[in-house]
């Protein structure tokens, strides 16, 4: 395997991950994912990719930032025309792209076969709604944890947009961290049936009161969980007792 992986990354300057055998993780800035676009698919299709940066030279931006905008943008639409991203599975986005980076890559026609999405602390707003499209059925983990940017916060639009999508029923993980998520997004996960297969739920910092821990404790519909994180999402309400004893002993938590 060592001589094909010479020969393979003749040329390639890349962090390029192997699994059984063959080059399929990138940590890469977009510039350079762009660059070496030809050659990687002459290697072979990247299956999961790291964004690093969108910045032009592929790291950190020190230059103007109505310029630096623009050319992030132009760097997310020609990535989103790319057809190679028909054979991702597996994306982070870790450079802080912002909402219109976000929607042109998540606009992309070729992006299809994702399986795990992540892009955290990326100032993406109310545009993490997207996620609900049909093009995203693959999706099986799903991390959105702190998404809020200069148009606010995903809150509840953008969270039952995603819980009450009939594309994502597959869906086993998802990160809604500190998004100011509250009762209606609560209650409409407790009645979405389309996360029946939901096994890891994130829910830290938000904000739910009684309420939504009640709509919790009646679903029928999380059939499947297994780990709930709600840490840090009741601080902003009075502590009710009744409601936290309901939601511990709902079939949520079953003895």
């Amino acid at each position: 395997m060592t001589t094909h992986r010479r020969r393979w990354l003749a040329g390639l300057d890349l962090p390029i991950e192997f699994r059984r055998g063959f080059p399929e993780v990138l940590d890469i800035p977009a510039r350079d994912y762009l660059r070496y676009a030809a050659a990687l698919e002459c290697l072979a299709p990247a299956l999961a990719v790291r964004l690093t940066s969108f910045a032009p030279g592929g790291g950190d931006w020190y230059g103007d930032w109505e310029e630096e905008a623009e050319v992030r943008l132009k760097l997310a639409e020609r990535l989103a025309a790319s057809w190679s991203l028909s054979c991702w599975v597996d994306v982070e986005f870790m450079a802080c792209p912002g909402t219109e980076v976000f929607e042109a890559l998540l606009s992309s026609p070729h992006l299809t076969r994702l399986r795990r999405l992540v892009t955290i602390n990326n100032e993406v707003g109310p545009a993490v709604g997207m996620v609900a499209d049909a093009r995203f059925a693959n999706l099986r983990w799903l991390d959105l944890g702190g998404s809020n940017s200069a148009y606010g916060r995903p809150a509840d639009a953008g969270f039952v947009a995603i819980v009450t999508s009939p594309h994502l029923a597959r869906l086993e993980y998802f990160d809604f961290t500190a998004n100011e998520v509250g009762d209606e997004g609560v209650a409409a996960l407790a009645a979405s049936p389309t996360m029946a297969r939901l096994r890891s739920l994130g829910l830290a910092g938000n904000w739910i009161s009684p309420a939504g821990l009640r709509a919790l404790s009646h679903s029928a519909a999380l059939t499947s969980l297994r780990h709930l994180d709600l840490s840090w999402s009741t601080h902003e309400h009075k502590p009710d007792d009744a409601a936290l004893v309901a939601l511990l002993e709902s079939p949520l938590f079953p003895a």
